[in-house]
């Protein structure tokens, strides 16, 4: 009869450990999975938010590079046919000064994960205006542009470089 007893005694407590801990397991796996699902979410909220600023921000950068190629470009055919530009140079860079304030200004408050390769691309923004105004300059007073070129040429390279590195960094965020 003992022997009886304490199987069965035995035998309800392996059952109720049983019971609690495939309770606390279930209560355990549930809270995590909840977890997740939360941490998705909010990180498909903040995609959400951030896509029309990485929309913007992608836009306004190539809307800059596409000026300094179409610079390029109008510079080689002034040295081509002698002909000015026919638009003011000065003015113009002004203008993509102004959109590239905006582009940092967007990095800066909604996307700081960026703020290093956007530091790359205002330098390298900034170190284009100068030998671009110079090539104009020697182009127009009909100098020797050798120099002017090379410069130019080298300060181009960097630009493309730091727009496209921005540009990929961007693109990894949508996806």
């Amino acid at each position: 009869m003992m022997d009886q007893n304490i199987t069965t005694i035995i035998t309800t407590a392996f059952t109720v450990i049983g019971t609690l801990s495939g309770a606390l397991g279930g209560v355990f796996l549930t809270n995590r999975h909840t977890t997740k699902l939360e941490r998705l979410k909010i990180e498909e909220e903040r995609n959400k938010r951030n896509n029309p600023i990485i929309e913007e921000t992608y836009s306004s950068v190539n809307q800059v590079k596409n000026y300094y190629r179409k610079v390029s470009s109008d510079l080689f055919q002034m040295s081509l046919s002698g002909n000015d530009l026919s638009y003011n140079l000065l003015e113009k860079n002004q203008e993509i000064l102004l959109l590239l304030e905006r582009v940092n200004t967007l990095i800066h408050l909604y996307l700081p994960s960026l703020v290093t390769q956007m530091e790359k691309l205002n330098f390298s923004a900034n170190s284009i205006h100068l030998p671009l105004l110079l090539h104009h300059l020697s182009l127009r007073q009909k100098l020797d542009t050798t120099r002017t070129s090379s410069d130019l040429e080298k300060a181009q390279e960097d630009f493309r470089t730091a727009s496209n590195s921005l540009l990929s960094a961007l693109e990894k965020m949508v996806r």
